[in-house]
Formats: structure tokens, C-alpha cells, sequence
């Protein structure tokens, strides 16, 4: 199948990038793909898709674990929903 690359920035509320720990979890539907660390201030997941992954809009979620003690600076658990097509072209 196609692969597509989801990418989560999670920021705190003075909008600047936490760069601290924790991880994402991404979802499509309640499917979970998979749990990634950062990167370079990135969350990324790179998704193959199955063949049999049924098309049209799916949600895509970003599921952030939170950081907690004993760090100098905690944050709770969060989460963000986008949506993306999907399509595919299926030739004999």
C-alpha cells in the first residue's frame, strides 16, 4: 500500500513547542497506528496503508501522552483530530 507521514507538534499554552518527553499515539477511526517519541521537536509516524483500509474521509487523531512527575515541568494528557481523504486507484 501507499505510506503517508503524520507529523504532531505539541505546545504548551504560551504556544511554545514542548520539548520535554512523553509521546503520541496516533489513531485513524479507533484504529491505533502506532506511539512515537519526538524528534527534533516532532512527533511523526509514518503509516502504511492496507489495501483493505476502506476509503473516503477519515479522522485522524494525535493522542498525547503527557509528562508528569518527577519533571521540573508537567503537562497533562491531550489530544487533536484532523480529517483526510482517502482514495485509492486500484488497477488490474
Amino acid at each position: 500500500g501507499n505510506a503517508i507521514t503524520f507529523t504532531a507538534q505539541v505546545r504548551d499554552i504560551n504556544n511554545a513547542t514542548v520539548s520535554a518527553g512523553g509521546s503520541v499515539t496516533f489513531y485513524v477511526g479507533a484504529q491505533s497506528l502506532g506511539t512515537v517519541t519526538q524528534s527534533g521537536g516532532n512527533f511523526t509516524y509514518a503509516w502504511t496503508i492496507p489495501i483493505n483500509q476502506s476509503t473516503g474521509a477519515q479522522t485522524v487523531t494525535a493522542q498525547f501522552s503527557g509528562i508528569g512527575a518527577p519533571a521540573a515541568v508537567q503537562y497533562a494528557g491531550s489530544s487533536g483530530t484532523t480529517g483526510v481523504l482517502a482514495y485509492f486507484d486500484v488497477r488490474p
